[in-house]
Order: C-alpha cells, then structure tokens, then sequence
C-alpha cells in the first residue's frame, strides 16, 4: 500500500480466513480460565481474559496472575470494557500483563509492560477504542479478495527502511526479491494492473494509456512510479506519468 513518506510504499504477505457469514465473537470481558496453551510452561497457571475486541479474525486476551488485577477483571466480567478511561482498562496499562492474541494461523504473546506516554521498541500492542468502533478486520487501504479477513500479516524486509522502520538507502537486492513473491503469490487484479503500467512507462505510451479504474489499479500504479524513481528512471519522463496518474 501507500506510504505516506514520499517515493514510499509498504509491502506485506496476508494470509486469510474466509469471512464469517454470522460473527459472534462476544464483546465482553470474558474469563477463559488457565492458559494450557501458554508457549512457556511457567504460563500455564495464569489465568486468560478475553477483553472482548469485536472483530471477526482473532482473540484478543491478557493473561495474568496478579490477584488484585483478578478480582478487579472477575467484578467486571461480562460487561464491555473497551472505552475511554475504562477502570479496567486503566488496571490493565497499569499492571502491565501479557497480551495474548491468537487465531487459527498463529498464536502472539507480548510481555514487554504498556507505557502510557512512549511506544516501546520491540513487540508492543495497542487497543484503541475509536478504532474498534468500526470494527474493521482490517486497514481499508488494504485490498483483500471479498469475503476474506486477513488472520496473518508478514511484513518482509523494505528495501527503503531498516528494522525499526527509519528511513535507508534504496536497497535493489531486497526490492527484487520481494517483486518474485508478489509476482507468484499477488493478488491478480494488482498484479495485472502494475504490469500494465510498467510496460506502458517504458515504451512511454502516456497518451494512450487508460487510468486505473478501481482503487486497487491506482495504487499498482503509484506504486510503481515510485519505485521506478528508486529504479533511476528519467525525471522529466516520471514528472509526466505523475501528473497523470498521481503520485
């Protein structure tokens, strides 16, 4: 998708679930008991609640063993905890527990503690109310084929950031690399479209050319002019194809 840094896009790898015809993921703080599942055996005794992110495509729980932060979850169970200044949810980013979110595809467990003010390096998770009001399942810059829901989302190594996300040089062994994967594995109405482009760029045929029709056939083409500017395409050349595409 689109970066909003400029020259920039985001890639990633999603693996889906089909949409369910009838959710019915409870909204509610809901205790589920002692983590068997736990990946360290230590866990097990801890116990799980489901604080109740209505969303279609993963349990989203915490896990502890704090007596205090267990009373307190056991008062509230069965209500709906996810607003603002929520008693719970402020013991939650106080106590700091382990969040725990898993589906069919995979299984995350996050111990680093919840700082209120800096988002941590590493592993970290955010729940954000007004964001789960839509429960969307997923970023509606994103294209998924109709009736999917993304469970899994890998993002590979980006040619123009490093691991922490900021900003490096252009690097074309991590671009190519990436280009085999979607070209085998993308989405084919993506795929098509950006092919298109690119062979109408280098024979330069911009007069003929037919703009993207949908959103997915826009973003294959600003796509890829930026990546051609990282490519060294001729400037004055990309400046025209911008102006009619965007950029």
């Amino acid at each position: 998708c689109i970066s909003a840094r400029e020259n920039a896009w985001m890639s990633g790898v999603g693996f889906v679930l089909d949409e369910p015809e009838n959710p019915n993921h409870s909204a509610v703080l809901t205790e589920i008991g002692r983590d068997v599942a736990s990946l360290f055996d230590e866990h097990a005794d801890d116990l799980l609640f489901d604080i109740g992110v209505p969303l279609p495509n993963v349990t989203f729980c915490i896990r502890t063993a704090d007596r205090i932060l267990i009373e307190l979850l056991r008062r509230h169970e069965g209500r709906p905890i996810l607003t603002p200044e929520h008693p719970v949810m402020e013991a939650i980013i106080d106590h700091g527990p382990h969040r725990i979110a898993f589906n069919e595809f995979a299984r995350i467990e996050v111990y680093q503690p919840i700082d209120r003010h800096v988002t941590p390096v590493g592993s970290h998770t955010h729940v954000l109310p007004g964001l789960l009001k839509a429960r969307r399942s997923h970023s509606a810059n994103i294209h998924y084929p109709r009736g999917k829901v993304p469970a899994l989302t890998l993002h590979p190594e980006n040619p123009l950031t490093d691991k922490f996300g900021h900003q490096s040089k252009f690097r074309p062994a991590v671009f190519e690399k990436f280009q085999g994967c979607l070209a085998e594995f993308g989405d084919a109405h993506y795929v098509s479209a950006k092919k298109r482009i690119q062979q109408a760029f280098e024979s330069d045929q911009i007069a003929a050319y037919q703009k993207g029709r949908d959103r997915v056939e826009r973003t294959a083409e600003k796509i890829a002019l930026r990546q051609f500017f990282h490519l060294g395409a001729d400037s004055e050349k990309l400046e025209r194809w911008q102006a009619l595409v965007g950029h």
